[in-house]
């Protein structure tokens, strides 16, 4: 099932999905088409000019706090006008920006 969202502020729809989930794994894919699973552990706030959530911090779906399980940081802060879609496996929804 796909969701067009309008041009109001996504990163809104986005919080309230992720967060109302319980399987944490998704797959954003970037404008520049690349695409990564990884779970959300934590977002920046945007102003009252600017959307909900202006960054996302996302990590490795395997890993502990952005560690993966060799040590090294899995870990990308992006920003929300960089993301083209989001995928949820835990309902197969994707929504696109």
């Amino acid at each position: 099932m796909k969701l067009h969202v309008s041009k109001e502020d996504k990163s809104l729809l986005f919080y309230e999905k992720y967060y109302s989930l319980t399987n944490p794994e998704i797959k954003i894919t970037l404008k520049d088409s690349s695409s990564f699973n990884c779970k959300i552990i934590g977002f920046f706030h945007g102003n009252e000019n600017e959307s909900f959530v202006v960054k996302w911090h996302f990590a490795d779906i395997n890993g502990f706090l952005g560690v993966n399980s060799n040590g090294n940081l899995d870990e990308w802060i992006i920003l929300q006008k960089e993301l083209k879609s989001v995928y949820f496996f835990e309902d197969n929804i994707l929504i696109e920006f």
